[in-house]
């Protein structure tokens, strides 16, 4: 799920990526292609270097062969199914869905195939689709634990927690030691507010994998829920340290800290988190945020436009901007911001950001740090 400011956390991990690795035995003559140069190699042979080459995430030369795989062999399922997984990797997710679809059909009783669908149609956003396909993976797979997490997933993103909770409870009893089903399952229990069922959930999955940094950092997000600052500070870094590269963790620790008087500290976190990707959004808001809350507006500034360049309609983004002008004066700018704001997200803005617009529009005088006006949202 792209992040965007969702305030309460993340989505569930996604670790099922719709990958089927299965390389299908070949009966009767072998058949050949030649997809690399002068080599010749059987389809057997051929299809495990496609599923080598996509776990080096060499998705390009990895296609390149599955396409010689299709001229042979125009009907083999489970190349057009790791065609479509090929094709979504590049982002090239309308061709992938027909790939796998394609797979699908061919051989309906692959669950599979189907729970692959699913989770591509998910990733396109397209939930009904997906729950439909993923009711077919679990209708010819009942066991398929990856076909039931990527069902939660859905319910999750549909925010119908309680459905979300019964898929992870039938991926964990298909399969048992699933850490991501049960990280997935924290999270939705700390959605319905069962949060000490969601620190157990959290804790089995960091059993499984101590290395499970998606966990640390969901974890960090109940603590910090419950007031136990330290902790989720030190899970934050936790997940920090197993993975130099997992962004949400220092966004989310930088805002930690800012809420907690440590503004500095928060922008050498959120520097670190530029230097993995400059065009991080969260982390532009995030930076936005730190830097006004240590009267750095021009920072602030920066900050918005550079995530507004990425996202141009997101609604947190400009309620921060507007916050900005409205701490250096620009009363016009910063009711435009806010007003628009409100249209893309009314649920989330409309309370929070009306009394400002108007105490603006009748002419009330909001000063900077007006304790219930200025600081909402912030």
């Amino acid at each position: 799920m792209v992040e965007g400011s969702r305030p309460e956390g993340e989505a569930p991990s996604r670790p099922d990526n719709p990958a089927s690795k299965q390389t299908p035995r070949q009966t009767g003559t072998r058949s050949q292609t030649a997809p690399a140069g002068s080599r010749v190699l059987s389809i057997q042979k051929a299809m495990e270097e496609v599923v080598q080459l996509y776990e080096g995430r060499q998705y390009g030369p990895a296609a390149h062969i599955c396409t010689h795989i299709l001229a042979a062999r125009p009907r083999m399922a489970a190349a057009h199914n790791l065609m479509g997984v090929l094709l979504n990797a590049q982002g090239k997710k309308k061709e992938a869905v027909k790939s796998v679809q394609r797979a699908a059909n061919l051989q309906p009783r692959n669950g599979q195939f189907w729970a692959n669908l699913g989770e591509i149609e998910r990733q396109r956003g397209k939930l009904q689709e997906a729950l439909a396909a993923l009711a077919r993976a679990v209708n010819v797979s009942p066991r398929l634990p990856q076909a039931h997490n990527n069902m939660g997933i859905v319910h999750f993103e549909r925010k119908e927690y309680e459905l979300a909770v019964e898929s992870f409870r039938r991926a964990l009893s298909s399969k048992k030691g699933y850490a991501e089903a049960h990280n997935n399952m924290g999270n939705a229990l700390r959605a319905l507010g069962r949060r000490e069922e969601a620190l157990e959930a959290y804790r089995k999955a960091l059993e499984i994998r101590e290395d499970y940094a998606e966990a640390y950092s969901n974890m960090a997000l109940l603590l910090r829920e419950k007031n136990q600052i330290d902790e989720a500070e030190q899970c934050f870094r936790k997940a920090i340290s197993i993975r130099p590269d997992y962004i949400p963790s220092y966004s989310k620790l930088a805002g930690l800290l800012t809420k907690s008087g440590r503004g500095e500290e928060a922008l050498g976190i959120l520097a670190g988190a530029l230097r993995v990707n400059a065009k991080h959004v969260p982390t532009l808001l995030q930076l936005a945020r730190s830097q006004l809350s240590l009267g750095h507006f021009v920072q602030a500034e920066l900050a918005c436009q550079a995530a507004l360049k990425e996202a141009p309609n997101n609604a947190e983004v400009l309620a921060v901007l507007g916050h900005v002008m409205l701490k250096t004066d620009r009363l016009a700018k910063a009711a435009q911001c806010f007003e628009k704001a409100i249209e893309i997200d009314p649920d989330r803005h409309q309370e929070r950001l009306k009394p400002i617009l108007m105490a603006l529009s009748s002419g009330y005088p909001v000063k900077p740090g007006l304790p219930g006006i200025v600081e909402v949202g912030i």
